[in-house]
């Protein structure tokens, strides 16, 4: 009996194979095809045409085409560019015309439907619509995106031993199912999981997971990259402070250890501390001031293809709470101690300095430089803030 099967299967894939595959083109209103879709459609495709008015005769033809032409893959629905109707506000975002040949296409699930129209593949509503509500494929006014789609169909080669577990597509190969997958069923909504519709390579059963996030993940080719399983960098994050007394504009360093030299207040950020918090924390640690954090000057990214982690470094820009708070002199494991400096101190031969941020961020602010609001750093999910300038800066 199994023997009797597998025989029937490859007499199916053989006849499948010998079938010239076909692309319908409906026609709503008559509308003439495009020349630069006409160019665009592969040679290895045969071409049928179909007028469509909207008729309910029309949609029973259409039907009857289909029927009987078991070839076409693909129907592409071509709309007139400047029709009124095209979206009608009545009955919704698409034509009944639109509906009327989506409805019809519908019932044949191997059928790839294509709505080629500038004016709703641009508009939002009318995409949606499309996708979404009345299962559309594709709704495209990109010709190279359309001949990428009907390329990947018109290449099938019907020789693999796979079946979708959706729409039930035969003859297909890993790598064809796993196109196949996204350009059918990407629409549906989140109910394909591999505990309905179980993976056909790997047999996988149990899973919530989408089947067509499965098997784009778990059976890509080599090479391929990946949303899922792939490595999460090391991120390590510091938090540093551009502070500004308002009284006579000097800024705040500290003396690192090691006669390493003057160098912003700064360091690490903990794991559970936002990036604000920690530059205030370590502004009080290492130079004994209470820092009111005003503005972001910049956020560094050194990307783990430099260092064996990713670095974050926040640099803020602020004041002190209290002008008249003392800086820290005590030496300790956080700093040798600290004191304010005036621009013109950074050129001065006896003083020596950590590396040269210092001198870059003082004289950006002292010249005036841009500062974005605090409120450009917030937590995921925070309302957004209106900003219509940037911080205010005393200099």
């Amino acid at each position: 009996m199994a023997s009797e099967l597998s025989i029937e299967k490859e007499k199916e894939k053989k006849m499948a194979s010998q079938l010239q595959r076909a692309v319908l083109v409906v026609r709503v209103a008559s509308v003439d095809v495009p020349q630069d879709l006409a160019a665009a459609l592969p040679s290895n495709l045969k071409v049928e045409s179909l007028e469509f008015n909207g008729s309910t005769e029309a949609s029973q033809f259409l039907i009857a085409r289909l029927l009987n032409t078991p070839q076409v893959e693909s129907v592409i629905i071509v709309l007139p560019p400047n029709d009124a109707d095209a979206i009608d506000g009545k009955s919704g975002p698409l034509s009944k015309d639109t509906l009327s040949v989506l409805a019809a296409t519908s019932r044949f699930p191997h059928i790839f439907s294509i709505i080629f129209s500038d004016q709703i593949s641009k508009n939002p509503a009318a995409r949606y619509a499309a996708c979404s509500l009345a299962k559309c494929h594709m709704v495209t006014h990109v010709i190279n995106d359309l001949k990428k789609s009907l390329s990947t169909l018109a290449n099938e080669t019907r020789a693999g031993d796979l079946e979708c577990p959706v729409c039930k597509k035969r003859s297909l190969t890993p790598i064809e199912l796993r196109d196949h997958l996204p350009m059918f069923h990407i629409n549906c909504k989140k109910t394909l999981q591999l505990r309905k519709y179980p993976c056909p390579i790997c047999k996988e059963s149990s899973s919530r997971d989408s089947i067509v996030v499965h098997v784009h993940d778990e059976h890509a080719p080599s090479g391929v990259h990946v949303e899922s399983g792939r490595s999460m960098p090391k991120v390590v994050s510091f938090g540093l402070c551009v502070i500004q007394r308002k009284r006579d504009k000097k800024f705040l360093v500290v003396q690192e250890y090691e006669n390493q030299g003057y160098w912003l207040p700064g360091g690490g950020i903990d794991g559970s501390e936002m990036p604000d918090v920690a530059a205030q924390r370590e502004c009080l640690e290492e130079a004994g001031i209470h820092a009111t954090l005003t503005g972001v000057l910049r956020v560094e990214v050194t990307p783990p293809t430099v260092s064996p982690y990713m670095r974050l470094r926040y640099i803020f820009y602020g004041h002190p709470t209290d002008e008249d708070e003392e800086c820290k002199t005590f030496p300790d494991f956080e700093s040798v101690g600290a004191c304010w400096v005036s621009v013109d101190d950074l050129d001065h031969p006896d003083i020596q300095w950590r590396g040269d941020e210092p001198h870059e961020w003082f004289r950006y602010v002292a010249n005036g430089g841009v500062i974005a609001p605090i409120t450009f750093l917030t937590r995921e999910g925070a309302p957004v803030q209106l900003v219509t300038k940037p911080v205010a800066n005393i200099n």
